[in-house]
């Protein structure tokens, strides 16, 4: 009984070297020899505001990849939804997001002919540099950019054209005081800092432009009533020196003809 139990801890420790290469097989990149494609899209599905004294904006994006991996074909007819973590990914992120959450699971779906589709939507605060020299004609430059986290673009080749548009922007936006442009994608790749290798990435940006007649109407008139409501209480009242000296010459008449009667009513 006791060689049994040691023989069955000495095939376990045989076999868990191997079981941890193979899980390390699977998550390793499909083809080692060539950067891997990854179609990736990304839409702006709202602008809620944009903060100009933290330097950040408020937005929802919707995130979407695509890649072919060979070792998940074959396995059954119909697509299946994996937990992203159990498989290969590029592992990507958003470079400039400062408090974001993810609202879907963490799950990919996967078809019998091994092509993986990953969405995500995050929502929350992103920075963004902006410069307020023409306020308040400014105009500022916003962007999400999307990273793929210790992958360089000789690993891993983000793709952001094809025949069908994967990337844009919502028709209607929350955003009231400024007018946001069309959206256009590019390549962006990421330096995470000095001497370090890049990181592959694309960027989704787009411009926005201060709405004056918002800001008028909002800002700068309650601004010039509020002003003006404080400088009414150091105004004299209207009409009181009027009063003052008619009420001053009605009385000089009516005392002069008074005292005459009282002085011959004595007599």
């Amino acid at each position: 009984m006791l060689m049994r139990k040691v023989l069955i801890f000495a095939l376990l420790g045989l076999a868990a070297p191997a079981a941890r290469a193979a899980v390390d097989a699977d998550l390793s990149r499909p083809d080692a020899t060539a950067p891997t494609p990854v179609h990736v899209g990304l839409y702006l599905v709202n602008l809620h505001d944009v903060i100009g004294a933290e330097q950040a904006f408020l937005a929802d994006v919707m995130v979407k990849a695509e890649w072919r991996d060979p070792r998940l074909t074959g396995k059954g007819s119909e697509v299946r939804s994996l937990p992203l973590d159990e498989i290969w990914n590029p592992r990507l992120q958003l470079a400039n997001q400062r408090a974001v959450t993810a609202a879907l699971p963490r799950r990919v779906e996967v078809d019998p002919t091994g092509r993986v589709t990953y969405r995500q939507l995050f929502s929350g605060r992103f920075t963004a540099p902006m410069s307020f020299t023409d306020f308040p004609r400014d105009r500022h430059r916003l962007s999400i950019r999307l990273v793929t986290l210790g992958y360089s673009p000789a690993e891993v080749a983000l793709l952001y054209e094809g025949k069908e548009p994967q990337s844009g922007r919502a028709a209607e936006l929350s955003i009231t005081d400024w007018d946001a442009g069309p959206v256009r994608v590019a390549r962006a790749d990421f330096l995470p800092g000095p001497g370090e290798r890049p990181l592959a990435g694309v960027a989704l940006s787009w411009e926005v432009r201060r709405h004056l007649s918002y800001l008028a109407m909002q800002v700068i008139l309650p601004l010039v009533l509020i002003v003006l409501m404080g400088w009414t209480a150091l105004w004299p009242a209207p009409f009181s020196g009027i009063s003052a000296t008619i009420c001053g010459f009605s009385g000089s008449p009516t005392s002069t003809i008074t005292t005459p009667r009282s002085h011959d009513t004595y007599a």
